[in-house]
């Protein structure tokens, strides 16, 4: 029955092959400090449950963003320089030049071979169970950057494709255990492949951000003491999203 949870976790990697770094106007020490922010540093470890089909991507988002939608002029954050092909660092400096041929090659090697798999995932456990849930995982910098008065887990939902009484359960574990949570702040919305998105509400999801404070060091670059508790925090909730549906 696990089949129908799919897991997936897309800003967890820091490569970025050769063939990716031409045209990156970053230094190597900026390019470095960029990577600490902009990923999801462990998630692919921390949210390990051990359970349900996982879906890591291979490559850093510096790559190739393959949560962001396919064309631009349906993604919000491509007016921010941060489309599936960054053109701007998250705190807005120039990352690289706009390169058509590389977005082509991007979109060819990565991004599209990304979805064929998720939305294959999702095709199999609707196919076996009727309906199927998306955990959509990651970290955030606790950063005013990102927002103020920043909680300790942000929960973000799709009105059409998570149900209020999902995101109400993990808003209830979470401060059940002390944690501070807000819904769709400072992140909003979840995975659903394109096959599916507002089409289909047998396709569930749910994001689920952890606060990088819980179990990075303040330098962002190790784990800290709190890692483990906060690995058995999230695994203790994944299972208890998962026994729900």
């Amino acid at each position: 029955m696990s089949g129908k949870l799919i897991i997936h976790i897309p800003h967890s990697s820091t490569s970025i092959p050769d063939e990716y770094m031409n045209g990156i106007l970053l230094s190597e020490e900026e390019l470095a400090s960029e990577l600490l922010w902009a990923t999801d540093s462990f998630c692919d470890e921390l949210f390990d449950a051990g359970f349900g089909t996982r879906i890591v991507a291979e490559y850093s988002r510096l790559v190739c963003d393959v949560e962001r939608m396919r064309n631009d002029s349906d993604e919000p954050y491509a007016q921010k320089g941060n489309g599936l092909l960054y053109t701007l660092t998250q705190r807005g400096a120039l990352f690289r030049n706009l390169d058509n041929a590389l977005r082509e090659k991007v979109l060819e090697d990565i991004y599209d071979p990304h979805h064929a798999k998720l939305t294959s995932v999702v095709d199999e456990a609707l196919s076996s169970y009727g309906m199927c849930l998306i955990i959509d995982l990651h970290s955030f910098c606790d950063d005013p950057c990102v927002g103020e008065n920043l909680p300790d887990f942000c929960i973000g939902t799709d009105e059409f494709h998570t149900p209020k009484k999902l995101y109400e359960l993990a808003q209830a574990h979470l401060i059940g255990k002390g944690y501070t949570v807000s819904v769709n702040y400072p992140y909003s919305g979840s995975m659903v492949p394109a096959k599916y998105y507002r089409k289909d509400k047998r396709v569930i999801s749910m994001m689920i951000e952890v606060n990088k404070r819980l179990y990075l060091d303040c330098d962002m670059k190790n784990k800290s003491g709190e890692y483990l508790k906060t690995k058995q925090i999230v695994t203790e909730l994944i299972t208890s999203i998962f026994k729900s549906i």
